[in-house]
């Protein structure tokens, strides 16, 4: 890993260890912190609606993150946000 994700630039350090037990990296051009593999997806605003939809259905929290493929937690924030 020679140049941060966020700047194109090299000048980073390791910083330590992520939860997911990853090492984290700091880029000291942009002040930021990064993974160099993430493994997070972005979620799409097909994926929003087909949420809005399951909750409005009556589905389960838990059977929505299982079904959409996301945390518990995203699917609560986004249920309360409707709210």
């Amino acid at each position: 890993m020679e140049i941060g994700p966020c700047c194109g630039l090299g000048d980073i350090k390791k910083n330590g260890y992520i939860t997911s037990e990853k090492q984290n990296y700091y880029c000291r051009n942009s002040a930021r912190n990064f993974v160099e593999n993430p493994e997070q997806r972005i979620v799409t605003e097909r994926d929003k609606a087909l949420e809005t939809r399951l909750v409005s259905e009556g589905l389960s929290i838990q059977a929505i993150s299982r079904v959409i493929g996301v945390s518990l937690q995203w699917v609560l924030d986004l249920a309360r946000t409707l709210s």
